[in-house]
């Protein structure tokens, strides 16, 4: 059995990568900006790559 928890990970990442695009629904590494405003500024401003 794989834990609820695992499953909900999984599950996140699997939404990041294929497209869908509602920031609330973006998988957050720890650093990146949390206010939606912010992380769209900060994903097409590509500071993302640095």
């Amino acid at each position: 059995m794989i834990p609820e928890k695992a499953i909900d990970y999984l599950s996140d990442i699997e939404t990041s990568i294929i497209g869908y695009c509602c920031p609330s629904c973006f998988l957050k590494i720890p650093g990146e900006p949390l206010d939606e405003n912010d992380l769209i500024a900060y994903v097409r401003g590509n500071k993302w790559k640095n």
